[in-house]
C-alpha cells in the first residue's frame, strides 16, 4: 500500500484505507482471522524513507510504547529518521493507530463471543422473556463495531453506555406532557464526571471551574453547546428533573436531580459502596456551575433493590430512569438480566434510528422512588 503523501506520517486517509476492521459489521468481525503479536519481532528507528505494505508484522504492544510516544516521533525526527524499521519493513510514523485498531477489534470480538454466549445461557431458562433473548441475538451480529454502542453494552456499563442508555429511555418514552409542560427530563453528561473526577484526583487544588467553563456538548441533538447554555436551559424550565450516572469505586450508581425541590437522590443497587467525596464534591461543582442552589451536600438515598452479583451496576441504575419515564417496573435482582437485555435492544434501535434526547416529557403517575 502506499501513502497518500510523500511525508513520513500516517495520514486519516492511509488510516482508512489500510485499517483492516473500519466500519465492519459484527459478522464480519467474527470471522476475522487475527495474528498473534510476533514475540520476536523488535522494532527500531530508521533513516529510510516509509515503504509499501501489503502485511502489517503485529509486534507485542511492550515493543510498540516507544513508538507511538508524540513526543519521541518528534525527537526522532529532528534526529533525521523517517520510519520505523521492523523485520525488513520501513512503516510510516503513527504506525500505532492500525495496531491500536486492530487490538481494540480483537477485543470486541472477545466481548462479543461472551456476550452471545451469555444471552444464550438463559435459551430454554427463561421462557417468558425467550423472544426479547432471540431478538437481541439476531440484531447483534448486524451491528457496526463502533466504540459509542458496542462495547460492554451486555456485560457491564461504561461511560458511552451509560449515556446511550439515559438518552435512548429519553427519546423512547411513551409518557406525554399535558398538564405540566415545563415539567421535563434530561441527563447531565456523564463524561463530564468523568472528567471532573479526573482532575479532582490528579490536581485537588485546581478549580474545576476551569474545567466546567471548557467543556463542550459533542452531540449536535441537544439544543445547548456549552454548559453555560444548559444553565440557561435549566433555569427557563425550573420543574425539570436530570438523571446522572455516577461512577465510583468501580461501581455504577444513578443521581436524579429535582430542580423543582432543589434536591438531589442518589439510588445505589450496592448501598455499602458509598459515594466518595471526590465524586460528590464533583457533582457539587457542577450543579453550583448551573445555579441548580442544591440545599442537600449529601445526596439523599433512594430506595432501591439490591442487586445480588458484582455486575449488574449498569442495569440498575438505567432503571431508575426506566421506571420513571417508561413507567417499567423496578430493578429486580432475579431480572437483571433481562433488564439488561431490554435496555440493550432499545439502545441498538435508537442508534439505528439516530434518536436524539427529547424533552417536554411528563410523567403520567409521581415517582414513588424516593423516601
Amino acid at each position: 500500500m502506499y501513502l497518500d503523501d510523500p511525508d513520513i506520517e500516517l495520514l486519516d486517509d492511509d488510516f482508512e484505507r489500510m485499517a483492516p476492521l473500519l466500519d465492519v459489521r459484527v459478522s464480519e468481525l467474527l470471522t476475522f482471522r487475527f495474528d498473534n503479536p510476533d514475540t520476536q519481532i523488535q522494532l527500531s528507528w530508521s533513516t529510510d524513507e516509509p515503504l509499501e505494505f501489503d502485511t502489517l508484522p503485529r509486534p507485542l504492544r511492550a515493543w510498540r510504547d516507544k513508538f507511538k510516544n508524540r513526543e519521541a516521533i518528534t525527537a526522532a525526527r529532528k534526529q533525521g529518521y523517517r520510519s520505523i524499521a521492523i523485520t525488513g519493513h520501513r512503516l510510516p510514523f503513527s504506525v500505532e493507530k492500525i495496531w491500536r485498531h486492530i487490538d481494540y477489534a480483537e477485543r470486541m470480538r472477545s466481548v462479543v463471543i461472551n456476550s452471545q454466549e451469555w444471552m444464550k445461557s438463559y435459551l430454554g431458562v427463561d421462557i417468558e422473556n425467550q423472544p426479547l433473548i432471540v431478538k437481541a441475538l439476531e440484531v447483534l451480529p448486524s451491528l457496526l463495531v463502533e466504540d459509542q454502542y458496542t462495547p460492554s453494552m451486555i456485560l457491564g456499563c461504561s461511560g458511552p453506555c451509560a449515556r446511550c442508555s439515559i438518552s435512548s429511555l429519553l427519546a423512547s418514552s411513551r409518557v406525554q406532557a399535558s398538564t405540566a409542560p415545563d415539567k421535563v427530563y434530561g441527563a447531565f453528561p456523564s463524561d463530564l464526571m468523568a472528567i471532573l473526577v479526573a482532575s479532582g484526583k490528579h490536581q485537588p487544588d485546581s478549580p474545576q471551574r476551569e474545567v466546567l467553563d471548557k467543556y463542550i456538548f459533542a452531540s449536535p441533538l441537544v439544543p445547548y453547546r456549552t454548559l453555560a447554555d444548559l444553565r440557561s436551559f435549566v433555569r427557563a424550565r425550573p420543574l425539570s428533573i436530570w438523571f446522572l450516572p455516577l461512577c465510583f469505586r468501580d461501581h455504577w450508581a444513578m443521581a436524579r436531580v429535582d430542580v423543582g425541590q432543589r434536591t438531589w437522590t442518589l439510588f445505589n443497587s450496592l448501598s455499602h459502596i458509598r459515594i466518595d467525596e471526590i465524586t460528590r464534591n464533583s457533582a457539587l461543582a457542577l450543579f453550583d456551575y448551573l445555579e441548580l442552589h442544591i440545599l442537600n451536600t449529601e445526596p439523599k438515598q433512594g430506595r432501591m433493590a439490591q442487586q445480588a452479583d458484582g455486575s449488574s451496576c449498569g442495569p440498575a441504575a438505567i432503571n431508575v430512569g426506566e421506571t420513571e419515564l417508561l413507567l417499567v417496573p423496578p430493578f429486580s435482582a432475579g431480572r437483571a438480566h433481562i433488564a439488561r437485555i431490554c435496555q440493550y435492544i432499545r439502545i441498538i434501535g435508537g442508534v439505528q434510528a439516530n434518536s436524539g434526547i427529547r424533552f417536554g416529557i411528563e410523567p403520567q403517575i409521581p415517582s414513588e422512588n424516593e423516601n
